[in-house]
């Protein structure tokens, strides 16, 4: 397995909790991140990413902390994204648990979202639209959501029509929310139809 393939699957069956087609590929996650080099950015942050998603029982939880500073420090777009998503979750490390950061987690997920990152544009849209650790901004949220969106990330075209929906930065319009919801729904996202029935007609 690519690195790319790697981190295709990270961004578009893991986040969405498709099961069946991670639970197929963990061994080859764990085999790729094994083979990848720790020295790298890249291949730190493949190494961090089975650790933080559980998948290699093998490894040290302690190591995540280490790895993820070591791919931030390569520069890393994925490293920050971790390192942000660590923060945001306030998650265990090597001292202990961490206290919950959405300020560190949005300075972490910024640049890895302005490096093309959908998980980290949509992640940071969450940010702008709850208002964690950023002012809250429903235009700012919205630009996030649609670049996730533009990179086919299915709970990014979720929270475009989400935001069409209640009017977050976008003039209400239940029209372009249902379309959204039916193109996230396209492309795996569970529980949409729900949401669908629910818009007025």
């Amino acid at each position: 397995m690519r690195s790319t393939d790697f981190w295709f699957l990270i961004t578009h069956r893991v986040t969405i909790k498709d099961f069946s087609t991670t639970t197929t590929y963990i061994p080859k996650l764990n085999e790729c991140a094994r083979n990848a080099n720790p020295q790298s950015g890249n291949g730190a942050a493949m190494k961090a990413a089975v650790i933080y998603h559980g998948w290699d029982e093998t490894e040290d939880p302690g190591k995540l902390s280490f790895l993820v500073r070591r791919a931030v420090e390569r520069r890393s777009s994925w490293g920050h994204y971790y390192q942000g998503m660590m923060h945001y979750d306030g998650m265990t490390c090597t001292s202990g648990k961490t206290a919950l950061n959405y300020s560190a987690a949005a300075k972490h997920l910024t640049p890895a979202a302005i490096g093309g990152l959908a998980l980290a544009q949509h992640d940071l849209g969450l940010c702008y639209l709850l208002g964690h650790g950023v002012e809250k901004n429903g235009d700012t949220a919205l630009h996030w959501f649609k670049r996730g969106a533009k990179q086919g990330l299915a709970q990014s075209i979720y929270m475009v029509g989400y935001c069409y929906a209640g009017g977050h930065g976008v003039e209400q319009n239940f029209k372009r929310a249902r379309f959204h919801y039916r193109k996230a729904q396209s492309r795996g996202l569970p529980g949409m139809q729900r949401y669908i029935d629910e818009l007025p007609l």
